[in-house]
């Protein structure tokens, strides 16, 4: 049987917290964590998948409990659910922007930036902003952004 890893728990933490708590069920709403405790807690979060904050409680247990996390296996995971919902039309460039900051802003306030992908979506909304107040030409951004969505490019050195 595959179990919840302590990296996908964090991923589902994260896109919850921005938003995204759909994510969970979708991907995961059939995958046990490890413990019997959190086994039985997901599968009652399979019949209320509106409770968000008791879905966030019970993978902040179990994301406690790992000895590490590997951020580049989750960066890697919310880079290419980010990706995919952006590519298929699920998310509008504004919400992709804020939902990248949002993400990073939770990642990185535990864990620091431990990448220079991590950095670059804290910065997107303020970039984003900037262009449409023309602090920076809109191309700019839109190349950036691009850039970022289609290679994983850091924004950092697409803006110098």
């Amino acid at each position: 049987m595959k179990y919840m890893t302590h990296e996908e728990a964090l991923f589902c933490s994260l896109m919850a917290k921005a938003g995204l708590s759909e994510v969970l069920l979708e991907r995961y709403g059939d995958l046990p964590v490890r413990t019997d405790l959190f086994t039985r807690s997901l599968a009652a979060l399979r019949f209320d998948p509106t409770d968000t904050d008791g879905a966030l409680a019970i993978l902040q247990s179990y994301i406690d409990l790992a000895d590490s996390i590997d951020g580049k296996a989750v960066l890697d995971m919310v880079w290419q659910e980010l990706h995919d919902r952006y590519t298929q039309g699920k998310l509008s460039r504004d919400r992709l922007v804020d939902a990248m900051y949002a993400i990073a802003y939770y990642y990185t306030e535990t864990y620091g930036i431990t990448d220079p992908l991590w950095a670059s979506m804290l910065v997107m909304a303020d970039r984003c902003d900037e262009a449409r107040e023309g602090l920076i030409p809109a191309y700019v951004f839109e190349d950036a952004l691009k850039e970022f969505m289609e290679r994983k490019a850091p924004m950092m050195k697409r803006l110098k």
